[in-house]
């Protein structure tokens, strides 16, 4: 949201819109063959410590999507500049793609940039990444482990986190009373 084209984002309409335009679970089948998991508003997925269950995934719906863009004042769509990484993982390039064309199937201008992940990184540690990004992750183990870049004060590879997530997981990594990390981490 610190990126100008950004300034939509920062109506949370504007986000959930973007949530509701994206087919994930189309995507894990027709780009990845099945071999993902649509991701339920976590860096977790069911196999891993700290899995929420009560967290739903977006379901694609372009029309509610369109609803929510109208109703925080863009009926007409915004330009917003898109970058996703290529060559890290053999599909990323393709993922890139898809998203952003959900994107201009909602009304969204879309100018795409492909770009390897050291360049990518290099523009995200230097605050010059563009509005919207994506970039592949392959998570494994527990999820505290998921979260391995995480550091307190530090954003996750996005500039919007609450504090109370900063405390969360600071909390469940000096716990050992397995069932209260399992809630922290939720």
């Amino acid at each position: 949201t610190y990126n100008p084209k950004g300034e939509p984002l920062k109506d949370v309409r504007v986000r959930l819109a973007l949530n509701y335009a994206v087919d994930r679970a189309g995507m894990c089948e027709q780009i990845f063959e099945g071999r993902c998991t649509p991701m339920a508003g976590q860096y977790l997925v069911n196999t891993q410590f700290g899995y929420n269950p009560n967290l739903e995934m977006y379901p694609y719906d372009p029309e509610k999507a369109k609803e929510l863009l109208a109703e925080a004042g863009y009926s007409n769509g915004f330009e917003v500049d898109h970058t996703y990484t290529v060559g890290r993982y053999p599909l990323d390039k393709q993922a890139g793609e898809a998203i952003s064309s959900y994107l201009r199937a909602v009304g969204l201008t879309v100018n795409e940039m492909a770009v390897d992940y050291p360049e990518w990184a290099r523009q995200f540690e230097a605050t010059q990444s563009t509005a919207l990004y994506t970039v592949g992750f392959n998570f494994g183990q527990e999820g505290l482990l998921c979260l391995n870049s995480y550091l307190p004060g530090v954003r996750f590879r996005t500039s919007e986190v609450p504090s109370a997530f900063d405390v969360a997981v600071t909390d469940a990594g000096k716990t050992l009373d397995q069932a209260e990390r399992i809630k922290l981490m939720q």
